[in-house]
C-alpha cells in the first residue's frame, strides 16, 4: 500500500508545471487519481495562491479550504489589502473591530468568536506579522539608491541589454468616461508595445471590429487594473510580442532573457506568477516608485501632452460647441488619438527616463545631446503650441478664453486619479455581495453615418485635391495622401471581388 503523502500548495504548483511541460517524474510518490485532481484544480490553485499575502506561506499550507463566512473573509481581506498597499499600520485589534463592523453591516446571521476567527484569518491569507505602531511611509531616498545598485546587479546577472528590459506603468485618462491605459517600452526606446487599455464596457459599440484596433482592449466593471487582467496581458500579449521582437532581430528567443519592470501595487500578482520561460517580471520596492519609476520621469507627461494637444486641436478646428465635440468624442476616437500620441513619444525621451534607475545606460548611448534635450521639453513646447492654436480661435468659442494656468491644469487633471480599486467600507460590502461585471454594451452611443465605398473614395479624392492646391501641405504630405487613395482603391477592388464570389 502506498504511503499517504500530503502535498503543500507549492508542491502542487510544481506538479502542475511539470504536467504542462510534460516533464512529470515518477519519483513523486502520488497516485494517478491525486495527479488528476491536482490538474483539475490548477486554475483554482493559481487564483488562490495569487491572493496569498506572503508567498512563502504556500510552502506550509496544504489545502484550499475556505472559511465558513466566506463573504466576511473576502470583504475584510479587500480592506486589509487596500490599507497595506497605502503602507498604513494595521494592528490585530483594529482588524478585529473592522471584522465586527462588517459582520454587522452585512447582516450575517452566523455567530462568530472573533479572536479565534482572526487567528484563522491570518493563517488563510498567510499574514505573518502586523506592525503595532508606525506612520505611513513616504518616498525613501536611501531605498532608491540601494535599489539602483540591486537593479544593475540583476542586469549583470542575467546578461540583459537595453532592448531586453521593458517598463510598464498605468495612467488614467478622463477625456472619455473613465479609461485606464498601460504603456510599455524597452530601455533603448526601439520597441514601444501597443497601449493596453482597460474600459468599463466589454463590447463597446464603437468597436465594431476589435481586431483592427491600435491598442489591446480589456474590460473591468470600474476600469481598474486587476491581477487577473495583468496576468492575461502578460501571457497572451507581452510574452508573444517580445518573442516576435527577438525573432525579427534575428535572435533565438529561447536563449535570450527579458524582464518586465512593474511598480509595486495591490493590483499586481506575485512576481512568481509572471514567468514564461526566460521572460519574467520584477517589482520596484515600495516607496521608491515616485523617485525612480522610469515612466514617471517625463514619458507619461509627454504622452499626455500629445494626447490632450490632439483633443484641443479637434476643439479648435471644429465649428461645433465644446460640449458637442465632447459628446461626439467616443471611446474609439480616444484610443486612436492615444495610439498616435504614444507613437509621437520620441525614442530619446524613453531612453532618458532611465537615467535615475540605471545611470550607466546613459553613457552607452550614441545619440546627440540635442536630441535628448528636445525630448524632455515636449511639455513646454506643447503648451506653447496649444496657446498658439487658441490665439487663432474666434472669441465666441469658449476655448479662446483658456489661460496658460488652465492649460497646465488640463494637462494634469488626472494626475492623482487612482488606477486600482480604492473603495469605502460600503463599496467593499457591495462589491462582495453584488460583484460588478463589465457592461456587455455601452448604454449611450451616438450612431455614426454609414458611407458606401464610392462615397468614401470621393472624400479621399477631394482631400488629395485640396492638399495639392493648398500651400500648407508639402510634397511628402501630398504623397502620403495619395498613398491612402491607392490603398482605398485596392480595398474597394478586393471588396468587389469578395462580393462576386458570394
Amino acid at each position: 500500500k502506498r504511503k499517504h503523502v500530503t502535498l503543500t500548495l507549492n508542491q502542487k504548483l510544481e506538479i502542475i508545471k511539470m504536467l504542462e511541460r510534460e516533464h512529470y517524474h515518477e519519483s513523486i510518490n502520488i497516485g494517478s487519481s491525486t495527479t488528476y485532481d491536482i490538474k483539475k484544480q490548477k486554475d483554482r490553485l493559481r487564483v488562490f495562491v495569487a491572493k496569498i499575502f506572503v508567498a512563502k506561506h504556500t510552502e506550509v499550507r496544504q489545502s484550499l479550504i475556505r472559511p465558513k463566512m466566506a463573504q466576511l473573509d473576502v470583504a475584510l481581506f479587500k480592506w486589509f489589502s487596500a490599507k497595506h498597499s497605502e503602507v498604513k499600520p494595521i494592528t490585530g485589534p483594529v482588524l478585529i473591530e473592522k471584522a465586527k463592523r462588517f459582520h454587522s453591516e452585512m447582516n450575517i446571521s452566523e455567530s462568530c468568536v472573533f479572536r479565534g476567527w482572526w487567528r484563522n484569518f491570518k493563517y488563510w491569507h498567510g499574514i505573518c506579522k502586523l506592525g503595532i505602531s508606525g506612520e505611513q511611509k513616504s518616498a525613501d531616498h536611501v531605498a532608491t539608491e540601494e535599489y539602483s545598485t540591486v537593479f544593475e546587479q540583476l542586469v549583470e546577472e542575467h546578461g540583459l541589454s537595453a532592448s531586453q528590459i521593458v517598463c510598464r506603468t498605468l495612467l488614467w485618462l478622463l477625456v472619455v468616461k473613465g479609461l485606464l491605459m498601460a504603456s510599455k517600452a524597452n530601455v533603448s526606446g526601439t520597441h514601444k508595445l501597443k497601449l493596453f487599455v482597460v474600459g468599463k464596457c466589454k463590447k463597446p459599440r464603437a468597436f465594431k471590429i476589435r481586431m483592427s484596433l491600435p491598442v489591446i482592449y480589456e474590460a473591468q466593471g470600474n476600469a481598474w487594473m486587476m491581477a487577473e487582467i495583468l496576468k492575461d496581458c502578460f501571457f497572451n500579449y507581452f510574452v508573444p510580442v517580445v518573442k516576435e521582437n527577438f525573432r525579427k532581430g534575428g535572435v533565438y528567443w529561447r536563449i535570450v532573457k527579458a524582464v518586465l519592470l512593474l511598480d509595486n501595487c495591490e493590483a499586481h500578482p506575485p512576481a512568481s506568477e509572471l514567468v514564461s520561460g526566460n521572460i519574467f517580471a520584477t517589482y520596484l520596492p515600495e516607496n521608491v516608485t515616485s523617485l525612480i519609476q522610469p515612466m514617471d520621469q517625463g514619458m507619461i507627461q509627454n504622452f499626455k501632452c500629445f494626447y490632450r494637444g490632439s483633443f484641443v486641436r479637434k476643439l479648435v478646428n471644429s465649428d461645433s460647441s465644446v460640449s458637442e465635440v465632447q459628446f461626439d468624442f467616443n471611446l474609439k476616437d480616444s484610443v486612436y488619438v492615444a495610439a498616435l500620441a504614444w507613437k509621437d513619444v520620441k525614442r530619446a525621451t524613453v531612453r532618458k527616463c532611465w537615467r535615475k534607475l540605471w545611470p550607466s545606460i546613459m553613457f552607452c548611448d550614441d545619440s546627440s545631446y540635442e536630441e535628448e534635450f528636445c525630448g524632455f521639453h515636449v511639455r513646454c513646447k506643447r503648451i506653447g503650441d496649444i496657446q498658439e492654436m487658441i490665439e487663432n480661435v474666434p472669441e465666441k468659442n469658449a476655448i479662446a478664453k483658456l489661460t496658460e494656468n488652465e492649460i497646465e491644469q488640463c494637462l494634469d487633471m488626472d494626475k492623482d486619479e487612482p488606477v486600482v480599486e480604492s473603495l469605502s467600507d460600503a463599496a467593499i460590502i457591495e462589491s462582495v455581495i453584488k460583484p460588478q461585471k463589465p457592461q456587455e454594451e455601452e448604454e449611450e452611443v451616438t450612431e455614426r453615418a454609414k458611407y458606401t465605398w464610392r462615397e468614401a473614395t470621393d472624400f479621399i479624392s477631394k482631400s488629395v485635391e485640396f492638399a495639392e492646391s493648398c500651400s500648407q501641405y508639402n510634397a511628402a504630405e501630398v504623397m502620403n495622401l495619395r498613398g491612402i487613395k491607392v490603398i482605398q482603391n485596392n480595398k474597394k477592388s478586393q471588396s468587389s471581388k469578395q462580393a462576386d464570389l458570394r
